[in-house]
Parts: C-alpha cells; structure tokens; sequence
C-alpha cells in the first residue's frame, strides 16, 4: 500500500498538480473571499516556494504579485513581479504585472525606482489604456514629488487631458495645480486650484484639501492678494488643525502677516510653525523658522520707522547655526539677517566671518540657491569699514573660491558692477564728472571681462539677465544679449525667468521680422498670465499692445489697450496706451471713435508732450478733415488754445518734445490762414 501511495504521489508531482497544490490554491482563495489578503498572500508565497512545477504556476505567482501589491509589500512586489516577467514575458498579466509594480512602489513613496521603471514602460503601451493610465499618473507624479516640476508638467497635463474618468483623477488635477505653483506659475496655478477646491469640496473623500488650500494660499501671497489668503489660511488652520501642512501653513501665514507689517501676529505664527515643527521633527522647517524670525526681528527698521527689537533675533540666529546650521537650505538667508542684528551687540567680524564661510561653501554647489543674497550682503557689509578698490581686490582673490568655480567668480563680479554703477549715480548726482567717468569705465571692463571670460552656461540666472540688460540697454548689438537671455528661458530654475523674457521681448519686438515679433508677444502673454507681481503683468500688457501696434494688428491693439486701461490699479503706461487705443481706431477708419479718443488722451494728459501734442495734432486734422458745420473753426481753435496754455512748458521740453509741440504750432497756423476760419484776436493786456 506504501509502494502505491508513493507511486501516486510521483505520478501527481510529475503532473505538476499535487493535492496540496490544489488544497493550497484552494486556501488562499478563501482567505482572499473571507477579507484576508494577507493569509491569500501567505499561501500564493508557499505555492511559489514549494511547488515551483505546478501547472498553474503562471496564475499562482500573479495572484502572488498582486496579493503583495495590495497588502503594501512593496519589496515582495518588486522580487516577485520581477521574476514573473522574466519567466512569463508573453503572460496576458505582463501588463498589469507592470502596472502593480509600479503603484506599489509610488504609494510606498519609492519615487525613484518608479521614474526609472515608467520611463521604460511608457512608450511600450497601448494608448489609451488602463496600463498607460497607472503608468503616465505614476511617472508624472512621481517628477512632482522629486520636486522635478519641469519634467513633471508634461506628464501630469497629458493624463488630465486623456483620463477624464481615471481612478487617479482626483490626485491628477490637484498635482497638476501644485505643480505650476512650485513652477510659480501663480495665475494658472490659481485657476486650477480654484477648479479642483470647488470640484471637490468634501474634506471626507479629498485627502489633498488642506494641501491644496495651501497652494491656493501661497498662489494669493505670490500675486500680493494678502486678504484671500489669510481667508485659506484661516480656514485651513480651522478645520485641518492636525494636517501634515500645518508647521508650513503657519510660515506662511507669518509671510502674509509680516508683509502687512503685522509685526507681533507674524512673530507669533513663526514661533507658532517653529514649535508644531520641533514637535514632529521637521527640521527644514524649524530653520525656515528661525530664519523668518531673524529676518523680522533683525533689520533696522520696521517700516519707515526704527526698529526696537534688534537685539531680540539674536538668540534666534544663535539657535540656528547651533542646531541647524550644517543641513538647513536656510543658511545663506539666516546669515544675511544676521549681519545687522550681530553688529548691533559688537559681533560684526563672527556675522562677516560666518557669511564669507557661507559664501565659500555655497560656491561649491552648482546652482545653490541664496548665493547671490549673500554675497550682495557681504558686499554692503565690507563696504562699511572699505573703500571699492579694496573690495574688487578682496573679490577677484575671495577666500575658498578659485577661480575655476566660474559661477562664483561671476557673481562676485556682478557684486562690482553694482558697487561701481552706484558710485557713477552718486558721482552723477554730485556733479563729479572724473568720478563719474572713471566708475563707468570700470563698469564697461568689467561686463567686458563677463562676456568674454564666461559662457552662458556657466552663469546664473541673476548674472544672465544682469549680463543681458548690460548688452541690450548700453551697447550697439542688443542682440548680442539674446543667449543670455534664451539660457535662462531654457533653465528648469524659474529664477529671474520673468526679467529674461522682459528682455527678449523688447529686443524681438523691434525686429523687422513678423514671426519675431509674435515670439516677443508670445513671451510677454507668458508673463502677464503667469508673473506673480501686479507692475509686471502690467508692464507685460502695455509692451504686448506696443508691439501689436507695431505690428499695425490694430483690431487687437483696440481690444488689448481696453483690457489695461479697465485693469484696476493699472496706471504707469495709461497714457501712451490710451494714444494707442486712438491710433488703432483712426486706423480701422473709425473717425468718430478716434476724435473722441484723442480728444480724451491730450485732455487727461495735457503736460505729457509727447503724448499729448500728437494727439492734439491728429484730432485738429480729423476734425478738419470731417468739414461738418463749424469743424474747421473748431479744428483751429482747439488747436489754438492747446498751443496757448502750454507755451509755459517750452522751456522745460526735450528737442523731440518741442517738434512735436512745433507741429501743432504749425497746423494752428495754416488752419489760421484759411478762409473758411475766423482768426483769433486777443485783447492786448493793460
């Protein structure tokens, strides 16, 4: 009887379906009905084990892979789904397989490894499809929480717009969000946030409320909305007091306070972010805290008026290089406001001494961020017991920088530059023509030096468009600033991108070239949908309406003048915009509309004779040329009495002022001449 059972056993094992194989299989499938994952994952693993021959072996291992998955066994996952796609590569699971893989490993934040998976995966699947669905969330998030945010906009726009009922939607719209504020796209930011905050609104189903409210806030604080977003703060302090967000929720709402010069609620919320943080042990934000402590309590003044609680940020920067110093991003920040309040209590040369150490270590990462404050601090700060001859010594030999670090050396550079063009104002406003001469020689040598001892990739974006608005604004190849330009565009660092397309901008919009002129537009709609300060978005529309009216695109000039003269708060440009608005409706052949709106143009901007004096000129020349009634008197007299009360300004107008002013002088003359006018005769004064 032993022989025959023995001889079964073999006979099952040969077949690759012992009875325990299907006991086995059978167990993990009750555990699984019952609710008990973790048991099916139990016998899926001793199949794959101990009965490596069965049958099923291809369904058992995948129920493996995907029983892993569930429970959150993300090492098991990975192993297994591995070697499921080594001996199944033509399994109908191989894609699901990948895709367990993969959401595995993004919940278990196992970021990385799934950027280096997906990357592969993507372009292999069918599109769209489930698979392509996990994949593309999975990678798109994934840049997004390795802070790639570049990288991660293609991906994260490309799954809202394919997978409109995706498992993943939630997550996706609000990553998509997020992004573009780390991207510091503020507007669109905005617009996103505000469609995902109202979308879903459940605090129950929507894990990624309290961190969208602090986006949202921090998309206000960016445009200086300062009251709305203390309205999300507020409401996220209140209804998500225990969110991860909340140490940094309070930062910002000390940003937000300080900036309303708030001083004591601000304090409090820094120390308020500073306390919850030592609580959970995120150090990154205790030192942003400490350093906005520092930065409020430090400088000289509050305001316009002098500031009594110097001293007080001293234990703050003391507390930070004690605790903090070695890892926090905050160490060049914390030593540039350290620099007052140390020298207040005699500690002026360990301030220096600590912000020189700072600078020699930053130089020594590529791209460190704060590097360009603290040298400009440092600068300030050695010009106070040095003359600018000792400094440029001082700074083409700085201790711990060689002079390979071409980053570093650059800045320091840039530092001169500043400290010499200021001296040029000061030598200017006295009056000193040497001084004056002199400092701007060593300006123009020292730009020279940048362009020719450095290549554009080796600059920062603050040494690029600095180095850019030297070329464009003092020299006589503006063009030679557009690689400067165009370097800091391409850059994933969004840092000074605003100035860079400032800059292309005005050098493409005097192009001859239509499609040049369109790139320029192109690059200033970037900045007035995206700029997070108000006199960039209107600085950015006013050169938008100049160039379309270069471009004579008069239809868009009407509707884009419109657009900035009904902005509120937008008032800089008005009066040329308001000329432009008239010369696009003269050119549509719209006479009565274009009277009207000359008319308003000189009227609201007599003084302004370049504005005013074209104006006045066309509107005589339209109303004369009308011929209805009385127009040609009208025409004179309008003209007449323009001439007359602005004769007080002759002496005060530029020669290109004084032509135009000369013109209507001339018209007002001619029209005088004509028969069809009464000349004016004025009663000679007593």
């Amino acid at each position: 009887v032993l022989e025959a059972d023995l001889e079964e056993l073999k006979k099952q094992w040969a077949s690759g379906n012992p009875y325990e194989v299907i006991a086995t299989a059978a167990t993990a499938y009750i555990h699984e009905q019952y609710g008990n994952v973790r048991g099916a994952f139990a016998a899926y693993e001793q199949l794959e084990l101990f009965h490596s021959k069965a049958k099923k072996r291809e369904d058992y291992l995948y129920n493996l892979v995907r029983t892993s998955a569930i429970i959150g066994e993300v090492l098991v996952t990975e192993k297994y789904g591995s070697q499921f796609l080594k001996i199944f590569p033509d399994s109908k699971h191989v894609e699901s397989v990948r895709s367990m893989m993969l959401t595995s490993l993004f919940m278990e934040g196992e970021y990385e490894k799934c950027i280096e998976v997906a990357t592969v995966m993507l372009p292999k699947l069918a599109s769209p499809s489930k698979q392509h669905d996990i994949c593309l969330h999975v990678l798109g998030g994934s840049y997004y929480y390795t802070a790639q945010y570049d990288l991660a906009r293609k991906f994260l726009d490309e799954h809202v717009e394919m997978y409109e009922k995706s498992q993943f939607r939630m997550a996706a719209l609000y990553f998509q969000g997020s992004n573009l504020s780390r991207l510091q796209y503020w507007g669109k930011a905005a617009e996103l946030l505000d469609v995902f905050l109202s979308k879903y609104p459940d605090p129950g189903k929507n894990i990624y409320l309290p961190f969208a409210l602090y986006d949202r806030a921090n998309c206000h604080f960016a445009e200086d909305e300062l009251d709305p977003a203390l309205v999300k703060l507020n409401r996220l302090e209140s209804e998500f007091p225990n969110s991860d967000i909340m140490d940094m929720a309070f930062n910002l709402k000390g940003n937000v306070l300080q900036t309303q010069e708030e001083w004591d609620p601000a304090e409090t919320y820094y120390k308020k972010a500073m306390e919850l943080a030592k609580r959970r042990e995120n150090n990154i934000v205790v030192g942003e805290s400490l350093f906005y402590l520092v930065g409020l309590l430090g400088p000289e003044k509050r305001g316009k008026k002098e500031n009594p609680r110097v001293k007080d940020a001293v234990p703050y920067y003391d507390e930070f290089w004690k605790d903090h110093g070695s890892a926090s991003p905050y160490k060049a920040q914390t030593a540039v406001a350290g620099v007052h309040p140390l020298t207040v209590v005699g500690r002026e040369e360990e301030a220096l001494e600590r912000l020189q150490g700072v600078i020699a270590e930053l130089a020594s990462v590529a791209g460190a961020f704060g590097l360009e404050e603290a040298i400009n601090s440092y600068t300030r700060a050695y010009l106070d017991s040095h003359s600018e001859d000792e400094l440029k010594e001082h700074y083409y030999n700085f201790p711990g920088i060689d002079s390979g670090n071409k980053e570093a050396q650059a800045l320091l550079r840039i530092a001169l530059i500043t400290v010499f063009e200021e001296k040029g104002k000061k030598a200017d406003k006295e009056e000193n023509a040497d001084d004056k001469r002199l400092a701007d020689a060593m300006v123009g040598v020292l730009f020279r030096d940048l362009k020719g001892e450095f290549q554009p990739a080796q600059l920062t974006n603050y040494v690029l468009v600095r180095l850019g608005d030297y070329l464009r604004e003092m020299t006589s190849t503006p063009r030679a600033a557009l690689s400067y330009y165009n370097e800091v565009v391409r850059r994933e660092d969004q840092s000074y991108r605003f100035n860079a397309n400032f800059g292309l901008a005005d050098i493409l919009g005097e192009s001859l070239n239509a499609a040049e002129k369109q790139k320029a537009i192109d690059s200033l709609e970037h900045i007035f949908k995206n700029a997070p300060q108000k006199k960039q978005k209107e600085r950015a529309l006013y050169r938008v309406v100049s160039i379309l009216s270069a471009k004579s695109d008069w239809d868009l000039v009407t509707t884009r003048a419109k657009e900035y003269l009904t902005t509120e708060g937008f008032r800089r440009y008005a009066a040329e915009v308001s000329f432009f608005l008239s010369e696009s409706y003269d050119k549509r052949g719209m006479r009565e509309d274009a009277i009207v709106s000359y008319n308003n143009t000189w009227a609201s901007y007599t003084g302004l004779i370049r504005i005013s004096a074209p104006s006045m000129k066309r509107v005589m020349e339209l109303v004369w040329e009308r011929n209805n009634g009385d127009d040609h008197q009208q025409a004179y007299q309008i003209g007449y009495k323009f001439r007359k009360s602005t004769e007080h300004l002759l002496e005060q107008m530029k020669d290109e002022e004084r032509e135009l002013w000369d013109s209507v002088r001339e018209l007002v003359e001619r029209y005088e001449g004509h028969s069809s006018v009464t000349k004016i005769v004025e009663e000679k004064t007593k």
